[in-house]
């Protein structure tokens, strides 16, 4: 990969202030990368560059910054006159300098981040996280009306890890006291919504499961 830079030779003191502009170009002549001052420079947007053969904003071969002629003189730090072609058809002179260069080949090993499947996660990971932040998870299996606990929603509550609990003991002794009347109200008002769905809502429910954090 290398990196040019490019500023106008002799601009019009009259046009538009046309400021030095960066292109990255692979081992290929690919151009990788451009930055904010190409667009006014060769007339084409950041997106339409990338990607082209560096030829297609050259006016001829023999301006090509990787001829040998060129290349020489870019390698002992000077600078070289290339005669660039506008996306408008016209041609302008540039001072082209080489400012890095690095191999492709030497370049880092590219790396990409998925989502990962919580499933497959380490046990180990989420108790180190949850005692590390103070969280637990509780999840809702809807099909079969249960819900499950994972060790830090035990740790929060003070409870031993695997307790059983029935839903009456959890609303009487863990839910604010002012709050009794409306909890009660929100759970039935939930059981009356999900009986007078419609059976492709209820099939969707029925197979549906709900992950919390607290």
């Amino acid at each position: 990969m290398k990196e040019f830079l490019i500023q106008r030779y002799r601009p019009d003191p009259t046009g538009p202030v046309i400021r030095p502009t960066l292109l990255r170009v692979d081992d290929d002549g690919r151009i990788i990368q451009a930055d904010r001052h190409a667009e006014t420079m060769f007339g084409y947007d950041i997106s339409d560059l990338t990607g082209q053969k560096v030829q297609h904003i050259l006016a001829s071969r023999q301006d090509d910054p990787f001829a040998p002629a060129h290349r020489h003189r870019l390698d002992n730090g000077q600078t070289v006159l290339v005669t660039f072609r506008h996306k408008d058809g016209f041609f302008f002179t540039a001072l082209l300098g080489l400012r890095m260069e690095i191999r492709d080949s030497d370049q880092a090993a590219t790396a990409s981040i998925t989502l990962r499947d919580s499933d497959a996660m380490d046990s180990r990971i989420q108790r180190l996280a949850e005692q590390s932040a103070g969280f637990g998870l509780w999840e809702l299996d809807m099909p079969s009306n249960e819900i499950s606990w994972s060790e830090g929603m035990y740790r929060l509550l003070e409870l031993k890890a695997g307790s059983e609990l029935t839903r009456a003991e959890l609303h009487t002794t863990y839910t604010y006291r002012g709050d009794w009347d409306l909890s009660q109200f929100s759970m039935e008002k939930v059981s009356r919504i999900t009986r007078t769905r419609s059976p492709s809502t209820q099939s969707f429910l029925r197979n549906s499961q709900t992950r919390c954090s607290v």
